[in-house]
């Protein structure tokens, strides 16, 4: 079952990977006439990569959160007392 599980979150983490290198890597790279990015797609990766896992993180913070949990947000059935 533990084997499982972390075989699920190392796809998870490869799929949130894969996500960022595609997404920044298709916004922000624009010449393909050096082998360094230029300063302003540097820039423009940090930022996109930085946003991405901000909202990752967000994203998957309840679902990291709800298994355990019975707070009103995660069963919304039950009430703190």
């Amino acid at each position: 079952m533990l084997q499982k599980l972390e075989e699920m979150q190392m796809k998870d983490t490869l799929r949130m990977f894969n996500g960022l290198v595609e997404r920044c890597f298709s916004e922000c790279v624009v010449s393909f006439r050096s082998k360094a990015l230029t300063a302003t797609e540097e820039k423009c990766v940090n930022t996109c990569a930085e946003k991405y896992m901000k909202h990752s993180v967000r994203h998957m913070r309840p679902a990291a959160h709800a298994p355990s949990c019975t707070c009103a947000r995660c069963t919304p059935h039950t009430s703190h007392a």
